[in-house]
């Protein structure tokens, strides 16, 4: 008997350390946990790179290139091939945008400098191949063109603002991709200059020159008007071409490498500009046309370039003359002469 008092002691001390241990004998809940952060939702971005497929913060498919004003050759040029998968036409950048052109451009500008004309045109290596050019501009604008001449595209861009220019040459159609060249220049040329029989487009400058009178030899000679302008201000700079006076009636002319059939000829003047008043051209066997005349003048803008668009001269040529009347006591000095024309 005394066993069995022994284990029933035991039993009920076992089932007061169970109550407790157990409480009341609801279920112990775990402590509650934290919601998990909220996840912060990207920012939006600050520029919008692409309009409907033409995204300007790509690579450039030909490359891209550094221009200043007065930039040598002049045209520059770049063979690429347009076309692409992006309508152009649905986009509502422009009513003369349209064409086909990859999301890409096709070839990045970075302007700088001032001038009073950029011209950028393509002209395809097949005449007929209908192509069609679309710009980005610095200022995030769109300047389109479809058959400026005949098939081609030509853009032209008044007071260039300095920055990022972005091109994308297009195909009217969306099956076609066509091989050219893209011109950029700051003379008046266009696709016409390059197709319809026509030769190669040179820019050059004189490779001789004479004059009737010389204020030095070599400096301030004749021979200071031969090559590229390397007078980079307005003054009595000795790197130009001065006459031996500056009370009379004087003559320079300029002799090149290269016979072509006249477009452009441009004057640069560093000192007193505003006296020539007569330009003569000069065929392959010396006979001299007159193209232009006009009265003296003092031009208050120094240095400028004298540009004159020729028309109506319909053979090569090797030289230019220019008759100078300083009478008035203004010494009109010349650095540079440059000729621009097409190949016979």
């Amino acid at each position: 008997m005394k066993r069995f008092k022994w284990v029933g002691l035991a039993m009920i001390l076992l089932i007061a350390l169970a109550l407790a241990c157990g409480g009341n004998g609801e279920e112990t809940q775990p402590p509650p946990t934290q919601p998990p952060p909220t996840a912060e939702p990207p920012e939006t971005p600050t520029e919008e790179p692409t309009v409907g497929g033409l995204d300007f913060m790509l690579e450039p498919n030909f490359g891209e290139i550094d221009l200043e004003s007065g930039f040598l050759p002049d045209p520059y040029e770049i063979a690429l091939i347009s076309g692409g998968s992006v309508d152009v036409d649905t986009l509502g950048i422009g009513s003369d945008c349209t064409g086909y052109a990859t999301s890409s451009p096709d070839y990045r500008i970075h302007w700088s400098g001032s001038s009073s004309r950029l011209r950028i045109f393509f002209v395809p290596d097949t005449a007929g191949d209908d192509a069609t050019l679309i710009i980005n501009n610095p200022s995030g604008g769109w300047l389109c063109n479809d058959d400026y001449s005949d098939w081609n595209p030509l853009v032209e861009i008044n007071d260039p603002d300095e920055g990022q220019y972005d091109i994308w040459v297009g195909s009217y159609s969306g099956t076609d991709f066509i091989a050219g060249t893209l011109y950029v220049t700051e003379l008046d040329l266009g696709p016409a200059d390059y197709v319809g029989g026509g030769g190669e487009v040179i820019a050059q400058w004189a490779i001789d020159a004479s004059a009737s009178s010389e204020y030095g030899n070599p400096d301030w000679g004749a021979v200071q008007a031969t090559g590229a302008p390397d007078t980079d201000a307005c003054g009595d700079i000795r790197t130009a071409w001065a006459s031996a006076t500056s009370t009379g009636l004087d003559w320079l002319e300029l002799t090149y490498g290269t016979a072509v059939i006249p477009t452009e000829i441009n004057v640069y003047e560093t000192h007193s500009p505003g006296f020539i008043v007569e330009v003569k051209v000069i065929d392959e066997d010396g006979y001299y046309y007159s193209i232009w005349e006009g009265e003296p003048e003092l031009d208050a803008e120094c240095p400028r370039v004298f540009s004159l668009s020729v028309s109506g001269v319909d053979f090569p040529i090797t030289g230019i003359r220019l008759n100078l009347d300083q009478t008035d006591g203004s010494w009109n000095e010349i650095d540079a002469v440059e000729l621009i024309g097409t190949t016979p």
